[in-house]
């Protein structure tokens, strides 16, 4: 029963969707945190099983050989399901920083592309009133552009430290922050 469980939610732990958004990560990172939460109430039956094994084992059982073998199954599995999920916590937590990432690059880009819009406007009044509005207008535009620069310098920051970290979506987040760049 306990080889058939594991095997039954391998594939929960080994799955390669780590989401396409916000929201889709937090909701694997839910789902996969049941899974972490089941493994760990079930972790004791696993090790019950074990525990009667190796006694049968040692009282000589005349079926000795395939409980020991049996035993070790049990064992080189649940080891092998208890990897992958931490190698799937880590990939889930990676998707998180990736997403967080993307979400305000996107942020970035629509205000970048806002301001662009208004620093575009070719009206420069028709009197000299008009003039000064218009002026102080661009002043102002100079100014939340300059306040702005800390939120696109930490965004290329977060991008280095992803890529220097090997990050598994390297190439999506080194062609999204060229896009700021530019």
């Amino acid at each position: 029963d306990e080889l058939q469980w594991i095997k039954e939610h391998r594939p929960l732990a080994d799955s390669s969707d780590y989401g396409k958004s916000l929201l889709g990560v937090q909701n694997l990172q839910k789902k996969h945190q049941a899974l972490l939460n089941e493994l760990t109430s079930y972790e004791a039956s696993i090790q019950a099983v074990k525990k009667e094994g190796e006694e049968l084992v040692a009282s000589e059982h005349f079926a000795s050989d395939t409980i020991e073998e049996q035993s070790l199954e049990l064992q080189h599995c649940w080891s092998q399901l208890k990897m992958q999920t931490a190698g799937r916590t880590q990939k889930l937590n990676d998707a998180m920083e990736a997403q967080k990432y993307f979400q305000d690059a996107n942020e970035a880009d629509a205000w970048m592309n806002d301001k662009a819009g208004i620093a575009a406007n070719q009206d420069y009044g028709r009197d000299e009133d008009a003039a000064v509005k218009a002026l102080k207008k661009h002043k102002t535009l100079e100014e939340d552009v300059e306040g702005y620069v800390s939120v696109v310098d930490g965004l290329g920051s977060e991008a280095r430290r992803l890529v220097a970290a090997q990050h598994f979506d390297t190439a999506n987040i080194t062609a999204r922050q060229a896009q700021l760049d530019e």
